[in-house]
């Protein structure tokens, strides 16, 4: 399974999460987002509109990104989550770290003015 990224303005990541992120596919994804970490991306956003369903594996690939941004002075934000997923998040207590946006453009332009 590919995961969709792109980058944006500022050096924006932004990575376009499938409609379920569970236990089947979660470690794809949190590898492609790894990876681009390791390639110099320091700022990512996780666009969760398309998801419809996530588990706490699904869970546990936001939650990676973020643990292996933190010591590189990276930024994670979620951006779009629906009402279903961000219940979820919240349920969690993960609206606690992290930044959640209502839309994406709002989402790559706070994490394209932060400074490293």
């Amino acid at each position: 399974m590919q995961t969709a990224t792109r980058t944006q303005t500022h050096d924006v990541l932004v990575v376009d999460l499938p409609e379920k992120l569970i236990m089947a596919n979660s470690q794809a994804q949190a590898d492609a987002v790894l990876r681009q970490v390791d390639q110099g991306h320091r700022r990512v956003v996780f666009n969760l509109k398309p998801v419809k369903f996530i588990d706490s594996s699904g869970l546990a690939v936001l939650v990676a990104a973020l643990k292996k941004l933190r010591p590189l002075n990276g930024k994670v934000a979620l951006a779009c989550p629906g009402p279903n997923v961000l219940s979820l998040i919240e349920l969690t207590r993960l609206h606690e770290i992290f930044e959640i946006f209502s839309d994406l453009e709002t989402a790559v332009g706070d994490l394209s003015t932060q400074q490293d």
